[in-house]
């Protein structure tokens, strides 16, 4: 997905809190003229397969558009 910036936060317990992370980023995207940045969070465990996590959703659709179909 050209032109899109995405920004995945994940955190493994319930308590824990999102926020300073995403004000964070958003000074770094502002700093580097990022644009609009989509966050994807979460709260899993890390012990959970990355495939069922949240990122994995726009990684591999971004890898099924970037390769060709034979």
């Amino acid at each position: 997905m050209p032109g899109q910036t995405f920004a995945y936060l994940r955190v493994s317990k319930l308590d824990q809190d999102l926020e300073k992370n995403k004000l964070d980023i958003l000074k770094l995207a502002n700093n580097a003229h990022l644009g609009h940045i989509q966050f994807i969070e979460e709260k899993i465990s890390g012990k959970t397969s990355w495939r069922k996590w949240q990122i994995a959703l726009p990684f591999w659709r971004t890898r099924r558009k970037a390769i060709p179909s034979s």
